[in-house]
């Protein structure tokens, strides 16, 4: 339960960290996806479960930024269908909670 706190108050943390800076989103998600892959590197070989929740607290950092900046990344790229970009995760997370 720990773990998933963590994980979980990471993500809400960078979330609103990087929501107030503008930055290069390729840059970003490099960054952020090069973090995700040596943290799960680390985490399987932890032995300490501080450690392992610590870990798992900067994983949920790293993957704060991606999923907004990859929505506003395609909004940018396809303006004439912004609205399809942004409106789809969320019907689909909405259909998915209701038996699909």
């Amino acid at each position: 339960a720990y773990a998933i706190s963590a994980y979980w108050l990471g993500m809400a943390l960078s979330r609103m960290l990087c929501s107030l800076r503008s930055y290069h989103p390729g840059k970003m998600l490099c960054l952020c996806f090069t973090v995700i892959a040596v943290l799960f590197v680390l985490l399987p070989v932890q032995n300490n479960s501080t450690a392992a929740i610590l870990l798992c607290g900067l994983v949920g950092i790293s993957y704060g930024p991606v999923w907004s900046t990859l929505v506003s990344s395609a909004a940018a790229q396809f303006p004439e269908q912004s609205a399809q970009c942004r409106l789809f995760p969320y019907s689909y997370r909405s259909l998915s909670g209701n038996g699909l």
